[in-house]
């Protein structure tokens, strides 16, 4: 586990990612193990290498890759040792995901009494997702009894011609007012729901959520979520974590900046309830080493005029684009 650092206003909280060596980087295409169709990989591998392989990735923790690997292939071509691996890769992943909730469920008894929206500032802001950034498509929800202060659904909002990729919005967070300073009143920054964009190719169906390798982004928008909860601050633009490692294994990206205001590219970045309180809507964009050292020394929209022209949508394969072979090629 990596230290997962809030450099914006906040303290340190457990962050899960993994090294991988270049050998993992070698095989892989697009974020897939070359084998992601079963011939190719049977035919690539003999049984022993395909056993070191999947040993290697069951140690580096990615138990996923070993599970996707081993069941596209046939049975009875399945060695002893990988019908083991695939056992024990099942096993830890189970766990794993049901150490997330009892974390969940542990940190939320911690910190008081439930936190909720009422069904009519529900609607409000339902409202206001279809206004600015297209019809709700699905519902996440978070499991009844799982979340026990506040209660943090992901709401998604499919691809079209005008917006070609998903939206992912949580809706829970700003149920829970943020403590913002006394000399910033006016900014109306307590309430906040925070927004991820991912390509029109990101699986986001049920059963390819039980991976980490599509369900990684929803984790980091629950954390996101809690992260005023943890730290008894606020988040705003310009906020930065940072990972202290890969946020996730088949990426060098290392940590997040919230976006704002004119960034969004949305009608309206301000959600308003019932009785007039603010919500803001931010985007969570992650970055990679160099762009997040100049997030740390200058604000956020210093960082997007240093990009330069720039999709905030999620792509694990893009390079740093202010590390010095980039810089030097721009």
């Amino acid at each position: 586990h990596h230290t997962l650092t809030s450099r914006g206003r906040a303290g340190d909280l457990s962050g899960g990612a993994h090294h991988l060596s270049s050998f993992r980087g070698n095989i892989e295409h697009n974020g897939s193990p070359l084998g992601a169709r079963g011939e190719t990989i049977g035919n690539w591998l003999m049984d022993d290498e395909l056993e070191h392989l999947c040993s290697h990735w069951f140690e580096c923790g990615d138990y996923e890759a070993v599970i996707d690997t081993v069941t596209v292939l046939d049975p009875n071509q399945r060695s002893a040792e990988l019908k083991y691996l695939l056992q024990l890769a099942q096993k830890r992943v189970l766990e794993v995901l049901q150490a997330q909730v009892q974390f969940v469920s542990d940190l939320d008894r911690s910190l008081g009494p439930s936190e909720v929206y009422a069904s009519a500032e529900i609607a409000a802001l339902e409202q206001h997702i279809e206004r600015n950034y297209g019809p709700i498509a699905d519902v996440i929800h978070e499991p009844e009894g799982q979340s026990q202060v506040i209660k943090v659904d992901i709401y998604v909002v499919a691809p079209s011609k005008e917006r070609p990729f998903y939206t992912l919005i949580t809706l829970g967070m700003g149920a829970h007012k943020m403590a913002v300073p006394l000399e910033l009143p006016a900014a109306q920054l307590e309430r906040a729901e925070i927004i991820i964009l991912l390509p029109a190719t990101w699986k986001l169906d049920a059963k390819s959520l039980k991976y980490q390798r599509w369900s990684w982004p929803l984790s980091v928008l629950k954390t996101m979520a809690r992260l005023g909860l943890l730290t008894d601050s606020y988040v705003s633009p310009g906020y930065v974590v940072d990972y202290n490692g890969a946020i996730v294994h088949n990426s060098k990206l290392c940590g997040w900046v919230l976006l704002g205001g004119d960034a969004m590219a949305v009608s309206s970045e301000v959600g308003l309830l019932p009785k007039g309180e603010v919500v803001n809507f931010y985007q969570l964009v992650p970055l990679h080493q160099y762009e997040l050292a100049y997030a740390l020394e200058h604000d956020w929209r210093a960082l997007l005029a240093q990009l330069g022209e720039f999709s905030t949508v999620i792509d694990v394969t893009r390079p740093d684009r202010l590390a010095p072979e980039c810089q030097a090629a721009r």
